[in-house]
Order: C-alpha cells, then sequence, then structure tokens
C-alpha cells in the first residue's frame, strides 16, 4: 500500500503515530497489530482497516496477508 501511495515508512509512521520499530515488527509479521493499531495507517492509505483484509478495495493488489499489504519493502 506504501507504494500505491509513494509514501516511505518513514512518512507512514509519523503520519499515522506509530513508533518506526513497532511498523517494521508488523510489516515482517513479528507482532500481530491491534484493530486500534490497523486504523492508524487505515486513515494514512485512506482505506478502511478492512482493505488490510480484502484485495477488492485495493487497486491492483493481490489477495496476500495483510502483513504483506503493508510491508514495507
Amino acid at each position: 500500500m506504501r507504494y500505491l501511495k509513494s509514501l516511505s515508512q518513514k512518512e507512514v509512521c509519523a503520519d499515522s503515530f506509530i513508533r518506526q520499530v513497532q511498523y517494521s515488527q508488523i510489516t515482517d509479521g513479528k507482532v500481530e497489530p491491534s484493530i486500534s493499531t490497523l486504523e492508524k495507517p487505515g486513515s494514512v492509505f485512506e482505506v478502511s482497516i478492512s482493505a488490510f483484509f480484502n484485495a477488492d478495495e485495493l487497486e491492483g493488489e493481490l489477495n496476500l496477508p495483510m502483513m504483506q499489504k503493508i510491508k514495507n519493502d
């Protein structure tokens, strides 16, 4: 999703008030985020949190696991 919006990991973290280490752990699949944590980048990406689970809401995005959709690389 970051690439669809042309955002860096740093920009997503700053705009969503998530620490960069936490974001990295989420995208690397090391931790499972809470719903409230998912809402933060969801607002930056201008999508509902269901977009992390439903590929139909993403332009050209494959039906990947949520962590892969917000993955930083």
